[in-house]
């Protein structure tokens, strides 16, 4: 049995008791800002794409816990991490609750902990500016984690078109913030659709 935030989680397979196991351990190591069940949303979601061809991206990736994760799960993989690491920007949507500057980090303490993986890419600056590069990559699974609409809606923009068939969009805060839903009712509305999975958590 594992706390946390006075949740209770039980597991009895052995699959999932290494999964939680190791995110236990990245917790311990790395600020880590997922509670234990995101966390093993990502962690099953990579699995279950598995035999899909492309690579990660995530957008708003603090000091590097999921993307340490996310490594871990799928180490095969091209991943590729985009935060300003200068916490987030200025923005008309900024809602209550947050601010600008939140969730800042060091950034040569975040490429740090990625040093010894050559396949972890760290792109730091205001996304999606920063992916300018990468406008021919295909992605297999996507974790937009930014806590705003613009932001997410740009990650949208960018990635949705970039998504292998089968592949997997999950974005935090999409059940608990109103506007990050509302740049995903207005991206969709606009007429994108596919065969891609998205998956909305909380």
């Amino acid at each position: 049995m594992l706390k946390n935030r006075g949740i209770a989680i039980y597991y009895t397979k052995d699959g999932q008791k290494k999964i939680f196991d190791l995110i236990t351990a990245l917790k311990r190591e790395t600020p880590f800002l997922l509670g234990h069940n995101e966390a093993y949303q990502i962690a099953t979601a990579l699995i279950e794409i598995e035999k899909i061809e492309g690579a990660i991206g995530e957008v708003g990736v603090y000091e590097g816990g999921s993307g340490l994760l996310m490594n871990h799960i799928a180490p095969h993989r091209t991943i590729h991490l985009f935060d300003t690491f200068e916490g987030l920007p200025q923005d008309s949507e900024i809602v209550e609750g947050f601010k600008k500057g939140q969730y800042a980090a060091v950034y040569e303490r975040v490429a740090t902990r990625f040093a010894a993986y050559p396949n972890v890419h760290l792109h730091r600056g205001i996304f999606p500016k920063t992916a300018k590069s990468l406008e021919a990559e295909r992605f297999a699974f996507v974790h937009l984690d930014t806590d705003l609409y613009r932001s997410t809606l740009d990650g949208l923009k960018f990635f949705y078109p970039r998504l292998a068939q089968g592949g997997i969009i999950i974005s935090h805060d999409y059940v608990s913030g109103k506007e990050i839903r509302q740049a995903f009712d207005e991206f969709f509305a606009d007429g994108h659709s596919g065969p891609a999975h998205h998956d909305g958590r909380n």
